[in-house]
């Protein structure tokens, strides 16, 4: 009965934990959304707008900086290139604009990245009263960003080692289903070759199945070895977490001790203090009564 009760607790942490797993995976994937997209339209639309409007107080360099890369994307459009009527005239003025177009569309990319600066810093100083709306709206999507990130810190030590990073777990998996899939090809292939080979009277050859095993071998060992590396930076990085958090604590408790003591401190000369004066006051009135009982 206990073993049946040890074996059904087991199952139901094991299932607890793939749930955890999967709520991880599904809180990644929004905070990738919300980092990636949403915060970076919200600070796209904050820097046009204060760029736009000249409000972007504080941020001359990169007011400079979307000038400069307008004023190229202006004199890139009005450049016009009559074309020749020869044909290499026309492969000329073709080349021409091709490489023209390439360049407006490097610098549009530029221009959109340096909006989302302008975007980002004035989020994060909110200087600009003119611009509030927009501010806050990039705010919201950074307070759910932080909100997000609080609640996967929150459930990732609950679940297994390999599911607290599931966006690189899954690029993992990908990366070995892609090589799994180009070794399914290839075995295929020499199947399909062996068949061939075969069909003509001859058989596979012992180097060419101990060429297979190896590569089998090979593909077990490495996929041993990512899970295993991925293992070891999880367990680094909970073990910097715990001496982070250790050297916290540590720091706290001196500061209060210390604290303290200089409390006991200052209490101790206090009463040093007041003892002092109370004997010299019991000094004068003995001294009055001895000057008094003399007269």
């Amino acid at each position: 009965m206990s073993a049946n009760a040890g074996s059904r607790n087991s199952s139901n942490q094991s299932l607890t934990k793939l749930a955890l797993a999967a709520r991880v995976l599904g809180k990644e994937l929004r905070r990738l959304k919300l980092k990636r997209v949403d915060l970076a339209r919200a600070d796209l639309r904050l820097g046009e707008k204060a760029y736009a409007t000249g409000m972007a107080d504080g941020q001359a360099e990169l007011v400079s900086k979307l000038d400069r890369v307008s004023e190229r994307l202006k004199q890139l459009r009005q450049q016009e290139r009559q074309a020749g009527s020869t044909f290499g005239e026309k492969a000329k003025a073709f080349t021409s604009k091709l490489a023209t177009a390439v360049q407006i569309g490097v610098l549009q990319l530029r221009y959109r990245r340096i909006l989302k600066q302008l975007g980002t810093r004035l989020r994060q100083s909110g200087a600009n009263s003119s611009l509030a709306k927009e501010t806050d709206s990039a705010r919201g999507v950074a307070d759910r960003l932080r909100s997000v990130e609080v609640e996967i810190r929150q459930l990732t030590p609950q679940t297994y080692p390999w599911a607290r990073r599931p966006l690189l777990l899954g690029c993992l998996l990908l990366l070995l289903a892609t090589f799994a899939g180009a070794l399914v090809i290839s075995h295929q292939h020499t199947w399909s070759v062996t068949q061939q080979t075969e069909a003509q009277g001859s058989s596979l050859s012992d180097a060419d199945m101990k060429k297979i095993l190896a590569q089998q071998r090979a593909f077990a060992e490495q996929t041993q070895q990512m899970l295993a590396e991925a293992t070891r930076r999880e367990a680094q990085e909970r073990q910097a977490r715990i001496a982070a958090a250790e050297r916290a604590y540590k720091e706290e408790a001196d500061r209060k001790r210390e604290a303290q003591e200089k409390l006991l401190t200052e209490q101790a000369a206090a009463n040093r203090a007041r003892e002092a004066q109370a004997a010299e006051r019991s000094a004068g009135r003995h001294m009055r009564l001895c000057i008094r009982s003399c007269i």
